[in-house]
């Protein structure tokens, strides 16, 4: 006796799923680079003395602050994860690295003087961090940013 055998196909449209899972992974960078970017900033502290190593920056006028950005890049779907960058963007009319060098401490050449007795000076920053405590005291929070962010 033959028995009857049935082939069943089902055509699946990945496509909605792929942009859900994009414009999640988009919010959960751009939130979580947010909350990293904010504690940073609040870490930068307004005062006339300047920071001791270790401590956030002293900002005098708030450029520091205010040129504290972020940037995500979303990934390749289901390949490349997204990445967010956290961190100062060059000052205007600065010349030199100092906020990475208040970041991460280091040895950097400087104008110092003005008119005739201007010249070029090495200067070494003790580290003064921001970005990297504010990621350390916020990395457990990070995960809720993932929750339910396919929808």
């Amino acid at each position: 006796m033959l028995k009857p055998t049935y082939t069943t196909r089902i055509a699946v449209d990945t496509r909605p799923v792929e942009r859900a899972y994009a414009r999640g992974e988009r919010r959960a960078l751009a939130r979580g680079a947010g909350l990293i970017r904010t504690t940073a900033r609040r870490r930068m502290r307004r005062r006339k003395r300047a920071a001791r190593p270790g401590e956030g920056p002293t900002v005098r006028q708030g450029q520091l602050k205010r040129f504290l950005l972020f940037a995500v890049e979303p990934g390749e779907l289901f390949g490349r994860r997204g990445t967010a960058v956290i961190g100062p963007k060059k000052l205007p009319g600065a010349s030199g690295d100092t906020p990475e060098a208040l970041e991460k401490g280091k040895r950097t050449m400087r104008t110092v003087g003005r008119g005739a007795s201007r010249r070029r000076q090495s200067v070494r920053y003790e580290a003064r961090p921001s970005t990297v405590p504010a990621l350390a005291q916020k990395q457990n929070d990070l995960p809720n940013f993932w929750r339910d962010a396919i929808r």
